[in-house]
């Protein structure tokens, strides 16, 4: 069959080493980071819905993955930003999950030392964290929560948030964590 030998024989001329019969694809420098834009998109994406469970701490206070860290933190302040949002900041709840712990539990109100524990219960923080709320009471953030203090810059005093946030962990002895 006509159709079927041609096929054959393009077939061949590509897996040949005989580039002429090739088509040139005119890529410029904006359309490949056009694909690559598209493509770090697509995974990023796809890396979000397949780690749903997985993240579903940082899920619940940033639904959408907004966030992003100035560039006027020091590189300490970020990465206890990050744990922080991860859940993996060294707190006696994952330390005790790590084995370097004899108990997950808080030293002061016997309950598990998670991070929720730490920034927003804990009777050893409670002046720390009264000042932190009058803090964010001034800059207009009326909302006592991880999501508002951990999440992503949805208004204006976000940084100021963040700012009061890292000052509460520095007073409390938490920065370490």
């Amino acid at each position: 069959v006509y159709g079927n030998t041609r096929a054959d024989a393009v077939a061949r001329r590509a897996g040949s080493d005989d580039t002429s019969a090739l088509a040139p694809l005119p890529l410029t420098a904006s359309t490949c980071r056009l694909y690559i834009r598209r493509r770090c998109a697509t995974c990023a994406q796809q890396f979000r819905a397949e780690t749903t469970t997985y993240n579903s701490f940082l899920r619940s206070i940033d639904p959408l993955m907004e966030f992003v860290i100035t560039c006027h933190r020091s590189r300490k302040e970020e990465s206890l930003l990050h744990r922080l949002r991860l859940n993996v900041a060294r707190t006696p709840s994952l330390l005790f999950k790590m084995g370097r712990l004899n108990s997950p539990n808080c030293n002061v109100c016997g309950v598990e030392a998670d991070i929720p524990h730490q920034l927003l219960y804990c009777q050893q923080h409670l002046q720390h964290r009264d000042t932190l709320r009058c803090r964010l009471l001034q800059i207009g953030c009326n909302d006592f929560s991880l999501a508002a203090l951990l999440g992503p810059v949805l208004h204006p005093n976000q940084w100021a948030v963040t700012a009061a946030l890292l000052g509460f962990l520095r007073v409390s002895g938490l920065v370490n964590c």
